[in-house]
């Protein structure tokens, strides 16, 4: 499927459409008020970058500006105390530009009333009218609104002169300001004059909109998103639950157009389209010098390649790894365990959940859990994209060892009594493992198989902060089994567990998390699947004063609720998932889990069995190799 964008024609829903309906799969569950203070939270939260909540308007000195930087005074603006709920503009005309107007004219003053007037801020104005004397009131208006949501001097300076002919049946206000938006939100000058073109209605109102909707402290691309879907047609309430779709969100949804993108959608993965899961990226890959595709990773269940893309975020030329979707996607015994059925399993919206959360925790980045996800379309094929983890995992994927039939190993636990005992007593199981410096002991037919971490032939040298009792590592994989825990990770061997080393610190990331947020955590293990509790989630026994402290931060649990709603499907698995934090957060206040502040502390943390460790599992290995 090739999406296409056809000049002077806006490829989008009316206004009136609703939203695609859900799939008789996909029960979606309602999303907080925006300004409940669990939004607000969130916001805060999952805002990695401080400055992004700079609001435009709080720049403005505290209370009210009562003249111009020139003296000129400031008539009432329309929209600073009357603007209401609903998004809807004021009974104040916003009327009244005086386009074409001499600037060294004794009209300065009335143009400045006027633009206020238009919904445009006194100090935008005055810098309007300081960076482009010889504006006309158009581009002086256009400058000032798009610098309220978010663009730099130089980039509104730069949009509101280029040139860019009148539109007919639209005034010279009404195309600049249009032409500014789209130049705003990331389309060439050629999209954003086919934007003027087509059937957008941009008003000023959306401008000053954009600064309180969804609340105060959106970031810019929320805020520029906003304006352009106002400009589709959205209504105020569906523009704000649409916002938040990336920096580059509302120019894909009008370059590919919402129905195509929706209908690609369902058809590649049976997936409903919404806000939490909308691409981030849409085009084609940066191939390699010799053609090839470079797969990173092929399991039972899907395949990983390297692929090189404009990262959305930073516009430059970046590798993500990249999870092709489909649409009958197959789940492990993990998944099974911890009652995900085969029917339910979107991992696209799992793996993109277990992100937000990361992200709303403070948990991606250098010292993170996992790193950051967003949904693309690349080269015809929608799929998941995901940050390359540096480092590398510090044992090998694979741990069923065939135990040597020759061996007198394999003599004693054949035994009839011993291997009863093997396999209905898991204490019997576990005391001889240890004999052996594995984690169990399964028998298939007349077969001994032993479960247990081996050093990756890649990565030999991997065992000297283990043998060291490294605090960082030992805080770093006590980070994973929380973060595993609370969202029910059932996936984790050694190969998606990637270690990072700087300086004599560690790190420790966890990949492929499409196996979470299942909503069982009692699951009954039979001798087949032994092995198990090595992939599925260990209780949490040690964390970090700095994460612990952060768990138990007013507003914290709406703020996990709020990462959720929206991109999971299911509202049990929603609600298992706030259970699993409210008991951890009991288990730290109890004193159960053990709050550690300083490397001493984690020097002296007990993480010497595999079965109750991160740490156990991956630096031991079998004492029979």
């Amino acid at each position: 499927m090739t999406f296409v964008k056809t000049p002077g024609r806006r490829q989008t829903a009316p206004a009136d459409a609703p939203l695609p309906p859900a799939s008789p799969r996909q029960e979606q569950s309602q999303s907080p008020e925006k300004n409940s203070p669990a939004a607000q939270d969130h916001v805060l939260a999952s805002t990695s970058d401080p400055s992004a909540l700079r609001n435009i308007k709080d720049e403005r000195p505290s209370g009210r500006l009562h003249t111009f930087s020139d003296g000129t005074p400031i008539p009432p603006n329309p929209f600073d105390d009357d603007f209401t709920d609903d998004g809807s503009p004021p009974a104040a005309s916003t009327s009244g530009l005086l386009s074409g107007s001499d600037p060294n004219a004794s009209g300065i003053a009335a143009r400045k009333s006027s633009l206020v007037a238009s919904g445009a801020l006194p100090a935008h104005v005055d810098e309007a009218f300081s960076s482009m004397p010889l504006g006309s009131d158009a581009q002086l208006l256009a400058f000032s609104l798009v610098l309220e949501i978010g663009a730099s001097l130089d980039d509104a300076r730069q949009y509101a002169s280029e040139d860019i002919p009148v539109v007919p049946g639209k005034s010279e206000q009404q195309t600049r300001l249009e032409y500014c938006l789209g130049r705003t939100a990331g389309l060439s000058v050629t999209e954003a004059s086919a934007f003027c073109d087509c059937e957008a209605d941009s008003d000023p109102t959306h401008f000053r909109e954009a600064t309180r909707h969804p609340d105060a402290a959106s970031t810019p691309s929320v805020k520029v998103n906003y304006c352009l879907l106002r400009a589709f047609g959205m209504e105020a309430e569906t523009a704000e639950n649409w916002a938040d779709i990336g920096p580059d969100g509302g120019a894909i949804m009008y370059r590919h157009d919402f129905r195509k993108i929706s209908a690609f959608y369902e058809d590649e993965a049976n997936l409903t389209l919404s806000p939490g899961i909308f691409p981030r990226f849409v085009g084609d890959s940066i191939p390699a010098a010799d053609g090839k595709r470079i797969v990173l990773g092929k399991g039972g269940f899907n395949q990983v390649e390297l692929l090189r893309i404009i990262d959305p975020r930073s516009g430059q030329e970046r590798n993500f790894a990249f999870k092709p979707s489909t649409k009958t996607p197959s789940i492990g015994l993990g998944a099974e365990l911890t009652d995900i059925k085969e029917d339910e399993f979107f991992p696209e919206t799992r793996n993109l959940a277990a992100v937000s959360v990361a992200r709303t925790l403070g948990l991606t980045g250098d010292d993170g859990v996992t790193g950051d996800a967003f949904m693309g379309i690349v080269d015809d094929r929608l799929g998941l994209f995901m940050e390359v983890a540096p480092g590398k995992p510090m044992a090998a994927h694979h741990y069923k060892m065939k135990l040597d039939r020759n061996s007198s190993d394999y003599a004693r636990l054949t035994k009839p009594a011993m291997k009863k005992q093997l396999m209905k007593d898991p204490a019997v199981n576990l005391a001889q493992s240890k004999i052996l410096g594995v984690h169990s002991i399964r028998f298939e037919g007349k077969d001994v198989f032993l479960t247990g971490s081996v050093t990756d032939p890649k990565n030999p040298d991997t065992l000297e902060p283990f043998r060291n009792n490294n605090p960082s590592l030992k805080k770093a994989y006590a980070r994973v089994e929380f973060f595993d825990e609370l969202i029910n990770e059932s996936d984790c061997h050694a190969g998606n567990i990637i270690v990072e080393e700087n300086n004599g610190r560690y790190c420790a990331r966890r990949i492929d998390l499409d196996q979470s947020f299942g909503p069982n955590t009692q699951y009954q293990l039979t001798h087949e699947n032994s092995f198990m509790p090595y992939y599925l989630p260990i209780q949490t026994r040690y964390l970090d004063k700095e994460l612990a402290d952060r768990l138990r931060s007013p507003g914290m649990r709406d703020a996990m609720e709020a990462a959720v709603v929206g991109t999971l499907v299911y509202i049990e698995d929603i609600e298992a998932f706030l259970d699993r934090f409210d008991m951890i957060v009991a288990a730290i206040d109890a004193g159960e889990i053990e709050v550690i502040d300083n490397d001493d502390g984690w020097r002296a943390a007990d993480m010497t069995n595999p079965r109750t460790s991160l740490f156990a599992r991956d630096g031991q290995r079998p004492t029979f190799l």
